[in-house]
């Protein structure tokens, strides 16, 4: 019989301190200097501070992002955007709990309906792959993608 979970979670580690910016791979402050408080609606408590971007780390977003397309990411064939894709919808899965408090934290809703999500996301992702091989629903394939792939979950 499954465990009955915690239906008000704490509010997770990831919520202390100062969001930033992630911009060409690298966390950056706003340019500007300036935060958006973040505010659990259900209870009005300031939850985080977000750094504010404004049009210059817009416009070094959309360099960056040119670059990487540009770049080694044009070259990827669709079999490396494939696990790429499992990658993430592995990492999702494995911390979905936490992903789930934090966004009922800051959208106000129950934990519950945040939870119900689960499988929609992940059924979300695996339809946005591309085509994959005729051997590609194997376990045993899964699990090789996985360790080959140098991608790790963030601290």
């Amino acid at each position: 019989m499954e465990q009955p979970r915690n239906l008000n979670p704490l509010p997770p580690a990831f919520l202390a301190g100062q969001k930033q910016l992630m911009i060409g791979g690298k966390w950056h402050p706003a340019l500007s200097g300036q935060t958006i408080a973040s505010i659990n609606p259900s209870t009005g408590e300031v939850i985080g501070q977000i750094a504010r971007g404004g049009r210059e780390d817009i416009d070094l977003a959309v360099k960056a992002a040119r670059d990487a397309f540009e770049g080694e990411w044009s070259r990827w064939t669709p079999y490396d955007r494939q696990r790429l894709l499992l990658r993430i919808h592995d990492l999702i899965e494995k911390h979905f709990d936490e992903l789930a408090a934090i966004e009922t934290i800051d959208m106000g809703a129950p934990i519950t309906r945040t939870r119900a999500l689960k499988a929609w996301q992940s059924q979300a992702i695996l339809r946005s792959m591309p085509p994959a091989p005729a051997f590609s629903s194997s376990a045993r394939f899964r699990r090789s993608l996985s360790r080959a792939l140098p991608i790790s979950a963030p601290d």
